[in-house]
């Protein structure tokens, strides 16, 4: 386990960026005891199609952490930035998957709010163990009713929202104003409300800053979004206005 020191704790640790480029800093989080929650009988509950073996899923996971100190990357573990909610941590399996609960950016965190029960709690770790961070979140719903699980960044001055659906409607309407307090443009892309489709990197994903790998036929319909303006877009050529290519 890496432990922040007294420096890190009182400085905060460097977060976000202004390009695509190396991984230099993660969060990571071992979900080890929260494995036995899932059973045969229950597995759905925790959205997962069958009981994981935990051996596996650990080894997996040790593999992965290893990787990223084998190429330079300063890895932190939620655990030791919770405190206060440490008793949350076996509870919450799916909190493996930190990319749905925050998002973090040059500007600050987008902290979401889990659609279902199974995920439910997952943002009150993750919100203490960024403040213990020093990482200030700049979007976030604290309304019982809100779903909003994730949204992706085109550029420091553009963020990307999916209405899959693990995000609820008005959930949206209150996250597209406050998402401009601090992004020159919301794009909003209407998606099939199914499984495959439940986060908005499983129909786009960027490859590298002028590329960008898409599940076309699931954008229904995008909106470009600026303070004072709405208009549709045909997002591929709204993406290569900006420099970036779109492989369908």
């Amino acid at each position: 386990m890496i432990e922040l020191n007294t420096a890190d704790i009182c400085r905060g640790v460097p977060y976000g960026c202004q390009t695509l480029g190396r991984l230099e800093r993660v969060l990571l989080h071992d979900p080890d005891g929260a494995l036995q929650c899932i059973n045969d009988m229950n597995c759905r509950h925790w959205l997962f199609d069958s009981a994981p073996d935990p051996a596996r899923f650990r080894d997996e996971h040790a593999r992965y952490r290893e990787l990223l100190h084998s190429l330079g990357v300063r890895v932190y573990d939620l655990a030791d930035q919770v405190r206060v909610n440490r008793d949350l941590l076996p509870l919450l399996p799916n909190l493996v998957y930190l990319h749905d609960v925050a998002v973090i950016s040059d500007k600050g965190a987008i902290l979401s709010r889990m659609a279902w029960e199974g995920r439910r709690g997952e943002e009150i770790v993750v919100r203490e163990a960024l403040e213990n961070l020093g990482i200030p979140i700049i979007i976030e719903f604290p309304e019982p009713s809100d779903a909003f699980e994730g949204c992706l960044l085109l550029s420091p001055e553009a963020v990307l929202v999916a209405h899959t659906e693990r995000h609820s409607t008005e959930s949206i309407r209150k996250f597209i104003p406050a998402a401009l307090e601090y992004f020159e443009e919301v794009v909003l892309v209407d998606v099939p409300k199914a499984r495959r489709y439940m986060h908005p990197d499983t129909v786009f994903n960027r490859i590298r800053p002028d590329l960008a790998l898409a599940y076309l036929p699931a954008f229904l319909n995008a909106r470009l979004y600026r303070k004072g303006y709405l208009g549709a877009i045909d997002l591929p050529r709204y993406l290569r206005s900006k420099g970036m290519e779109v492989v369908p």
